[in-house]
């Protein structure tokens, strides 16, 4: 393990990858999973934005002479795909989706704090800002779905207010 800020700040990268990785699948089976026409395009954008969360982490890696981990990337998609089976079992859909989301977001969030710190103490103006870039993204999100909890409930309560 490196201790040093280049050191740390390429694991850190490699780490935020491989949870937007994951945060792609879990958006996939959450919009698999989702039939409420607002909260299945807001997932869809943000799975949109995850992507480009990715391509710009990998830009970052490249710029510093790495790529993502692969064994890191495949544990992700190994975690998303067990809980996208768990997510086709479980009842009160609308409700966990949006708990799971919103955790999700702020694990994102989190982990971009700390993306930035360590980049601003490795001298990486350009991956601090990424980080940056990227935690607005997930803080919105977060914003969008807690401003809409009396919905999910709503949905999850009484079924018929579903859209189509």
């Amino acid at each position: 393990m490196t201790t040093s800020p280049s050191g740390q700040l390429v694991e850190a990268l490699k780490d935020a990858h491989a949870m937007e990785v994951n945060a792609f699948e879990d958006l996939e089976s959450m919009i698999a999973t989702t039939s409420d026409r607002e909260f299945r395009a807001a997932l869809e954008a943000h799975r949109r934005q995850t992507y480009e969360h990715a391509r710009r982490l990998e830009e970052r890696l490249a710029d510093h002479g790495e790529e993502a981990s692969s064994a890191k990337d495949l544990g992700g998609t190994l975690k998303a795909t067990a809980k996208a089976f768990g997510d086709e079992l479980r009842d009160a859909k609308p409700v966990k989706n949006a708990r799971d989301g919103y955790a999700a977001e702020h694990a994102e969030i989190g982990a971009y704090a700390l993306l930035e710190q360590i980049a601003v103490r490795a001298g990486d103006a350009r991956t601090a800002s990424v980080a940056r870039e990227n935690r607005r993204d997930e803080e919105a999100m977060a914003a969008w779905i807690a401003d809409r909890w009396d919905h999910f409930v709503d949905l999850t309560l009484d079924p018929g207010t579903r859209a189509a």
